[in-house]
């Protein structure tokens, strides 16, 4: 079944509605994945993701500009599905999608590449207490294993480089020989007594 792999966690403090110090964003990357069943492999589109957080800052909001480098394996693949956006309440746990909503700002191809080599994914605000989630489909052309799936978050408490290594599984064989599904060589014989002859 697939399952987010994602990266560690990493966040920017500062200082709070109340005054005090405080987590103003926290943010991390990861994929779809289900090692379980060599997933994903190559030719196989899955889901990659960018999800930021916001605390409480004074501003009741936090300016998120985002962006993505893929491994050279990836690209992206819109056969199935287009970048996909949602928020989230913290509070109330409720979740929309907003990926046709202008002010979530969801991006859409054809993306611009960045001064820094990450792709363009815009910059939206994130009001307090919410979470913005960025799913962005690709593909990829051969298996690998651990390059890293990096993204990237501009805000006005400051930067993150987030990272994620990557495991895409070499394609499985279709079918494998059992041994138990030959027949018994003790019977071979009895076979070839049953073959008419050619003569």
């Amino acid at each position: 079944m697939y399952q987010w792999a994602d990266g560690q966690v990493s966040s920017l403090s500062g200082t709070d509605v109340l005054g005090n110090p405080a987590t103003m964003v926290w943010a991390y990357v990861g994929y779809n994945a289900d090692d379980a069943n060599s997933k994903p492999a190559p030719g196989e589109p899955f889901d990659t993701h960018i999800v930021v957080g916001t605390g409480n800052p004074a501003a009741g909001g936090v300016s998120v500009a985002l962006g993505i480098r893929l491994p050279a394996e990836l690209q992206f693949d819109f056969s199935i599905a287009g970048f996909r956006c949602y928020f989230t309440n913290v509070t109330t746990g409720q979740a929309w999608d907003v990926t046709n909503d202008p002010g979530a700002a969801c991006p859409q191809p054809p993306l611009t590449m960045l001064p820094n080599g990450y792709w363009n994914m815009n910059l939206r605000v994130v009001a307090s207490f919410h979470i913005f989630e960025i799913r962005c489909p690709v593909v990829s052309s051969a298996p690998f294993q651990g390059k890293n799936l990096n993204a990237y978050v501009e805000t006005e408490y400051g930067s993150l480089v987030l990272n994620k290594p990557m495991l895409v599984h070499a394609p499985q064989l279709a079918a494998r020989l059992v041994v138990e599904d030959l027949p018994d060589m003790a019977d071979y014989g009895e076979l070839c007594k049953n073959v008419p002859s050619a003569r």
